[in-house]
């Protein structure tokens, strides 16, 4: 993979600095040293790197990274995630959370953390760090549907308080709750729900989360661990 100076200075920033191209050669370092921990046990330090182009006739120059894409997480990560939902539509859940966990072990953090971007990169990193949260929420429903349900309950409160705007994580709270016989829990974490969403966004639970309540109540242990709108 080939990467321009100018295209890689568009990607940091929206205004160019005076010292972008000392700044990138910066960065690049950093790269370069980040890899060379990576694969100081691993045998991999000729195969992976950062390799300088100079600049030539019809050429600013740039720099290439020489790796296989199962070298790259972010390839190796959105593999796992296919796979994981693909196994969820055939109602694997066994193989869905082999899937799902092993894509979490690569997980580091939000993507580009503490990092320049421009806009346009920011935007496509927040959109990783989105896909991770649809991720996380489907390794949660493998765990309740396959009865691991305080770990379940651990990934779903975790992710009720870092994204309270996310109505799956509050169902699959709700839904743990119950199921581990906590009838107050699931009650208290509905109303946590409700009260939240109304004071930050102005109006009260989907119906899909107002159904779930209603089947809770009724005590509707079927339609509380099957629940259709989760999966």
């Amino acid at each position: 993979m080939t990467v321009s100076h100018h295209r890689l200075c568009d990607m940091l920033w929206d205004t160019l600095p005076s010292s972008a191209i000392t700044n990138l050669r910066g960065h690049i370092a950093e790269v370069r040293r980040y890899l060379r921990l990576a694969t100081a046990d691993t045998g991999d330090a000729q195969r992976i790197q950062v390799v300088t182009l100079r600049a030539s006739r019809g050429g600013g120059g740039g720099y290439r990274l020489t790796a296989r894409p199962e070298d790259i997480d972010v390839h190796l990560f959105g593999r796992h995630a296919d796979l994981g939902q693909k196994a969820i539509r055939h109602g694997d859940w066994a193989a869905a959370h082999r899937a799902l966990s092993e894509g979490m072990r690569l997980w580091r953090g939000p993507a580009g953390m503490g990092v320049t971007a421009s806009d346009r990169l920011r935007a496509r990193l927040d959109g990783f760090t989105l896909r991770f949260l649809d991720f996380r929420e489907s390794l949660t429903e493998a765990l309740i549907r396959l009865g691991d349900l305080q770990e379940a309950s651990h990934y779903a409160q975790q992710m009720t308080a870092d994204h309270p705007l996310r109505e799956r994580p509050w169902a699959q709270l709700i839904r743990t709750r119950y199921l581990l016989g906590d009838l107050d829990g699931a009650h208290v974490s509905y109303d946590r729900a409700r009260r939240t969403l109304n004071e930050s966004l102005g109006h009260d639970p989907s119906q899909h989360l107002q159904q779930l309540h209603v089947a809770v109540i009724r005590r509707d242990d079927a339609v509380v661990l099957d629940d259709r709108g989760a999966a």
